[in-house]
């Protein structure tokens, strides 16, 4: 274990671009989906969608101290993977606000939604023919959002959700579409408390949240669970239930261990589910909030994606989806 590795570990921090998850730009061709949200609803070539990419996402920018890495360090597994590579003495945009493998490896723009084309085929008809209310968790740069918008759903029925709006400006800077996207972008901490266990009211957008019960057509929730431990999931989980229509639909991603672990990082707990784990943790989100789901999931490479390179040290991609039946 190198010293660099030993206090990424200990501290949850990276201060440097000398880390596996950071990989060369972008370069044309572009993977063909990405290539076509680029030229049709931002209206870039190749070539301009790929410079565009790196200079908002991870053109470099005067070096700052050092970032904490909130969520995503649960991967340094195998640590052979860790190899020596020069260290930039500047960082991007998106890198500085948190060093994310899905930044690193542009994998943020793989939306893995539409990789799962019968369950895309169903939330893009039912936004375009029913007027469903689209709920993004944990949104990002909001590019699941603007993929469906640029397939015909109307976005002024689509809801971001974040605790931040960093990434949120980010993305009307990589996208070019603020004035034109309809999106409601709301700043909310889902598992904010006070220490009576009641939701803080001073949290920003908490209202426009909460006026949303029961009226959520379709939940997306991507790379999110996974930065949490149990007991914050079924916290968000519990939550998210309550905003779910009578017909809603859950879908969403992250990366996933076989078998099941709690990982450290940085003094912050994180729980890894493996398809038991994950059945589990519905079981229980069903009694909770007395609805019933009906929960499949997908384990398995991140080939799945369209991705060439090796991720198998960021465990397997974990896709699922929830349908509400009671």
């Amino acid at each position: 274990m190198t010293q660099t590795t030993n206090h990424y570990i200990q501290t949850g921090e990276v201060t440097s671009t000398n880390v596996p998850w950071y990989d060369a730009p972008l370069q044309p061709p572009l993977p063909p989906h990405i290539q076509a949200l680029f030229e049709t609803y931002v209206g870039l070539s190749p070539s301009e969608a790929a410079s565009r990419i790196e200079s908002i996402v991870r053109l470099p920018l005067p070096l700052s101290s050092s970032i904490p890495y909130l969520p995503l360090l649960f991967f340094i597994l195998n640590l052979n993977l860790l190899h020596p590579r020069p260290l930039p003495r500047q960082r991007s945009k998106a890198w500085r606000i948190t060093p994310y493998p899905c930044i690193g490896q542009h994998t943020f723009l793989f939306t893995p939604i539409t990789h799962r084309p019968h369950l895309y085929t169903e939330i893009l008809s039912r936004m375009k023919n029913d007027n469903a209310l689209f709920l993004d968790i944990g949104a990002g740069m909001a590019q699941e959002l603007r993929r469906f918008v640029a397939d015909g759903a109307p976005s002024g029925n689509m809801v971001a959700v974040d605790v931040g709006t960093d990434f949120w400006e980010l993305g009307y800077e990589l996208f070019g579409d603020r004035g034109r996207l309809g999106a409601r972008f709301l700043r909310v901490d889902v598992l904010n408390e006070d220490e009576d266990g009641d939701v803080d009211d001073e949290d920003e957008g908490r209202k426009e949240l909460d006026a949303l019960k029961g009226r959520v057509d379709i939940l997306h929730a991507g790379s999110f669970f996974h930065l949490f431990d149990w007991s914050a999931q079924m916290c968000a989980l519990r939550r998210l239930i309550a905003l779910a229509a009578s017909n809603a639909l859950f879908v969403g991603h992250q990366t996933g261990r076989e078998p099941a672990k709690e990982t450290d990082i940085g003094g912050k707990p994180r729980f890894y589910h493996d398809e038991e784990s994950w059945r589990k943790l519905w079981r229980e989100a069903e009694e909770a909030t007395d609805t019933q789901w009906e929960v499949e999931t997908v384990f398995g490479g991140y080939e799945v994606l369209g991705l060439k390179g090796d991720f198998a040290w960021q465990g397997p991609f974990a896709a699922f989806s929830a349908r509400r039946i009671r």
